[in-house]
């Protein structure tokens, strides 16, 4: 990942490893997650969003009504609504979020539900069930659907908040090149996000002679960093040099 402009993306690329537990536990430390698992995270709150909502639709709607409804149709209509949800928020990259976007998407994910259950509904009326499909137990479905998104998601981001001031999710963040000047921009930047997920453990240079960058401690050149890397204690490389040769970049 490239900083030459003195600007840089603050998070791992989605599908690097999402937690550095082999090494931690190989070392007698504790387990440490990077910020790519926000995603999995919020995948499991729909999942739960989703099971918790069908049966309270099933609860409510044998509470309100005495009409008996046909299992296998509805079963159907929950799976293919169920399924149409993950399929469009996959398609939109929200289980690969990070600790960055955090406030994107709520809205989405509530017209994505909606969408979801008209998609249901649709396949019924094409399979030819119509009729024994029972639109109060859909919309109470929905309803339930849209009130445990909107609950969840402030929960979810209160829980990973918490987990990365405790440093169970934790970025570590390696420079290379001892340029003070980008270095130190790139920081502010940074800091301004307010990320408390972001450790910055110092900067590594393979010039003999390199001048010190604030606090950040001077780590050696690109194969300690390697090592570094390696061993599971460096998460990202953020270049800040404006040129870099290309077989540094290719290590």
């Amino acid at each position: 990942m490239r900083a030459s402009d003195e600007t840089v993306r603050a998070e791992e690329e989605p599908g690097r490893s999402i937690a550095s537990t082999s090494a931690g536990q190989a070392n007698g430390q504790r387990v440490r997650f990077t910020s790519n698992i926000v995603g999995p995270i919020f995948l499991a709150a729909d999942l739960l969003c989703l099971l918790f909502s069908g049966l309270l639709a099933v609860a409510a709607y044998s509470l309100l009504s005495s009409q008996q409804v046909v299992l296998s149709v509805h079963l159907f209509a929950y799976t293919a609504a169920s399924a149409s949800y993950l399929l469009i928020r996959s398609s939109k990259r929200a289980y690969r979020r990070t600790m960055v976007d955090l406030l994107q998407e709520d809205g989405d994910a509530i017209v994505d539900g909606v969408v979801s259950t008209l998609i249901a509904a649709a396949l019924v009326w094409q399979f030819g069930i119509i009729e024994d499909y029972s639109r109060g137990i859909s919309l109470l479905f929905l309803v339930a659907f849209i009130m445990c998104i909107a609950v969840s998601r402030p929960l979810v981001r209160l829980y990973l908040g918490h987990l990365a001031k405790r440093g169970l999710i934790e970025q570590r963040i390696a420079f290379y090149g001892a340029d003070p000047g980008s270095t130190t921009l790139i920081m502010r930047v940074l800091d301004t996000l307010d990320l408390p997920h972001l450790n910055f453990i110092g900067v590594a240079d393979d010039r003999p002679s390199v001048p010190k960058v604030g606090n950040l401690a001077l780590i050696g050149g690109v194969d300690e960093l390697i090592a570094l890397a390696r061993r599971g204690e460096v998460d990202q490389v953020l270049i800040s040099v404006q040129h870099m040769p290309v077989t540094s970049i290719s290590l």
